[in-house]
């Protein structure tokens, strides 16, 4: 059974990966999106593991800026209103 999905943590979650994306045109770190959350990395380590499990993101294991929204995280994003991503 996956993990309880708080749906205004995953928008926030999902909001600040996809404004870092389009600022930046990479993929950030663990600890560039926590700082730029205002979050511990570990705390944000957990909510991306569940959004994983959810099949909101995905990256490659053992692989630096590789994590990505999945086109079911963009749906949540602007069924939401919060932002069309674009991907880059």
């Amino acid at each position: 059974m996956p993990a309880p999905l708080n749906t205004e943590t995953a928008l926030d979650v999902l909001l600040a990966l996809a404004l870092y994306q389009g600022r930046s045109r990479r993929s950030p770190s663990i600890q560039e999106l926590a700082g730029d959350m205002g979050v511990p990395r570990t705390t944000l380590h957990h909510r991306l593991a569940v959004l994983k499990g959810r099949g909101l993101v995905a990256w490659e294991s053992g692989q630096p800026r590789t994590l990505v929204i999945t086109p079911d995280g963009d749906r949540l994003l602007t069924e939401n209103g919060r932002v069309e991503v674009s991907h880059w």
